[in-house]
């Protein structure tokens, strides 16, 4: 089967997978990232913005594909107001 690394990033800071995941096919492997993205945000602390993102490489370290995962709370009052004064 083959080899597949999930090297994971949180705000840009980035923790290797150096040990990697054996798995069927590709397909897999996507799964894996969505799973591990949903582990990932379960144990951040979410502020105001924070960026997760699992990079999935080949055994060769290839990046293969990116699942990429944005919190952001916008307060809708302050935005609302500054559309309403960037109109006047």
């Amino acid at each position: 089967m083959p080899l597949f690394y999930f090297d994971s990033y949180e705000n840009g800071v980035l923790t290797p997978d150096d040990v990697g995941l054996e798995l069927s096919d590709i397909e897999a492997a996507r799964l894996e990232a969505a799973k591990s993205l949903d582990d990932l945000s379960a144990d951040a602390q979410h502020i105001d913005r924070h960026e997760l993102a699992v990079v999935v490489s080949n055994h060769a370290r290839e990046p293969l594909l990116m699942a990429i995962l944005v919190f952001d709370v916008v307060d809708l009052a302050s935005a609302a107001q500054a559309i309403s004064r960037s109109s006047e």
